[in-house]
């Protein structure tokens, strides 16, 4: 007998063992499985319960405020003031206008036509003074010459002189650019006033 005969003989007997064996354990195995299957699942249930939220906006009463009663009859309009004479504030800037009434005709025979006559000042705008003078505590002066035009305005304004040089020519001719005249009337018309002069001062105050 060789080896292979004895081989087979040996495992025919242990298959039989396995495959009985196995037949075993797949039976145990189903009837455990069944129980697990069927057996009732115990434990605690949990009950959820939803609280819905109360939306309902509350509305607060506000009384609305009465209006003002109107008044039967309107405030009377602040009185008009038609002939304003007080000279503004100058800021211790000084203004030495020149005289302009020289040659002035007072005849009023003829109503109806305009009068002749020189050109009058009617608004006297009073300079800036310059910081660079005043944080230095300088005063001074400057004469300028100008031209008065046939609608009372000024132009072609000239520094004539200056003490001292350099600090208030520019303010002074910014502030007599705004100057107004009433212009002069000849022949019932108004025409130009030339070489007219004014000195403007400047003095800091005390």
């Amino acid at each position: 007998m060789n080896s292979n005969t004895m081989r087979i003989g040996a495992s025919i007997p242990l298959a039989v063992i396995v495959t009985i064996a196995l037949f075993w354990l797949m039976n145990f195995l189903i009837n455990n499985g069944m129980d697990a299957i069927t057996e009732e699942v115990k434990g605690a249930a949990i009950d959820f319960t939803r609280v819905d939220r109360d939306e309902a906006v509350q509305a607060k009463d506000r009384a609305i405020p009465d209006r003002p009663d109107k008044p039967d009859t309107p405030p009377p309009p602040p009185p008009m003031n038609l002939a304003n004479n007080t000279a503004p504030d100058s800021g211790g800037v000084g203004i030495n206008a020149p005289a302009l009434g020289r040659g002035l005709n007072l005849d009023r025979s003829g109503l109806n036509a305009p009068t002749d006559g020189d050109a009058i000042p009617l608004v006297r705008v009073p300079p800036q003074y310059p910081q660079r003078a005043a944080s230095r505590g300088i005063n001074g002066w400057v004469q300028l010459e100008f031209t008065i035009t046939e609608s009372g305005g000024v132009e072609d304004i000239m520094v004539v002189a200056a003490e001292p040089t350099g600090y208030f020519e520019r303010a002074a001719e910014r502030a007599l650019g705004r100057w107004k005249y009433k212009p002069k009337i000849v022949d019932g018309r108004p025409a130009r006033r030339y070489n007219n002069q004014v000195v403007i001062t400047f003095e800091l105050e005390q």
